[in-house]
């Protein structure tokens, strides 16, 4: 069952979040932060979602934006002074991790597309192959559509050959590339009809 996404999925959405896209660079700032992040966003102007619940659990979630330009702001800002302390105290376990936190913060301005965007999208290992990735991006498009959103993007590594296969099948194309997290990406762009 779809529901709006609220602040009470928060812990649930983060633990999805790191146990599905471990290698991200979200997920390596822990748990703690992602929830904080999450906090921060959900309910915000321009940011919606939906979680899939399957037996009274959560199958798996979407995130969209109809800015991409503002939605780390968004995100920074709301929770400013709990992120940066979970931040600060991250990057002195591990300093590296600062040319990624620049490149995130930055990461807009190499921005390319439309404005609006699926940020992210995660499926519990449970219940992948059961096509709630798909329903969730079809809630996201509906959501957008009633904003009246005509495109919007994603992006997506272009190693991860299942998830490029999939918004292929979806009616995606692709627009661009870049990189990030020393990372090659697609930005994938579909145009809602």
């Amino acid at each position: 069952m779809l529901k709006n996404v609220s602040k009470k999925y928060s812990s649930d959405i983060s633990r999805i979040h790191i146990s599905a896209l471990s290698e991200d660079f979200l997920p390596s700032l822990g748990f703690n932060f992602l929830k904080n992040f999450y906090d921060g966003i959900i309910g915000k102007f321009g940011i919606f979602g939906f979680v899939d619940l399957q037996k009274n659990e959560i199958a798996g979630f979407v995130i969209g934006t109809i800015d991409m330009r503002g939605f780390f702001k968004t995100a920074i800002f709301s929770n400013f002074f709990v992120l940066c302390s979970l931040l600060a105290l991250r990057l002195i376990q591990k300093p590296a991790l600062i040319k990624y936190v620049l490149q995130t913060i930055l990461y807009p301005k190499k921005d390319e597309g439309p404005p609006a965007e699926l940020v992210i999208i995660a499926v519990s290992d449970k219940y992948r192959g059961k096509g709630i990735g798909k329903k969730l991006v079809k809630a996201l498009e509906i959501e957008m559509r009633k904003r009246k959103i005509k495109e919007y993007k994603l992006t997506v590594t272009q190693r991860n050959k299942g998830a490029n296969a999939f918004y292929k099948s979806l009616d995606f194309y692709k627009f661009g590339e870049f990189n990030l997290y020393n990372k090659d990406w697609n930005v994938l762009v579909k145009k809602l009809k």
